[in-house]
């Protein structure tokens, strides 16, 4: 199941960053920045914050924050975290990122940027859905 992200959900979404962070020894992760990061995701109205719960436990979540494009007028949204432990969940969550960017006429340009280890599948899926690398980024103009 897919949903908006809540406050009480903090625990276990600390749980999953830091776990995360584990596989890249070269990072020192800080637990109340990633607090605060998650916290502006879920409570901010203008950001995006959801999580994919299986069997009661949240299995994934994709947080992104919109912000200005230096580049246009309009605002570019960028996801900060995209964790998924379910694969099939991984694309739900994706899927229901990018309705919600397409739902927000004020955000042009929606992006990322991949771990070095990213699954090749996950390329092709969102090649798929229409982002398209920049650099190092990938990124869906509207």
């Amino acid at each position: 199941m897919i949903r908006k992200a809540v406050i009480a959900d903090m625990p276990e979404l600390l749980n999953i960053a830091l776990e995360e962070s584990k596989k890249y020894p070269y990072l020192s992760p800080n637990k109340e920045s990633i607090a605060r990061l998650i916290t502006e995701c879920i409570s901010a109205g203008s950001n995006f914050g959801f999580v994919s719960v299986l069997n009661g436990r949240i299995v994934g979540a994709l947080f992104a924050l919109s912000h200005k494009n230096i580049w246009a007028q309009k605002m570019s949204s960028t996801v900060m975290a995209w964790v998924c432990r379910e694969s099939i969940d991984g694309v739900k969550l994706l899927l229901e990122y990018l309705k919600w960017v397409d739902d927000r006429p004020a955000i042009r340009r929606a992006g990322f940027q991949f771990d070095l280890e990213v699954d090749s599948r996950v390329i092709r899926v969102i090649d798929r859905l229409g982002f398209k690398k920049h650099g190092g980024c990938y990124l869906k103009i509207k």
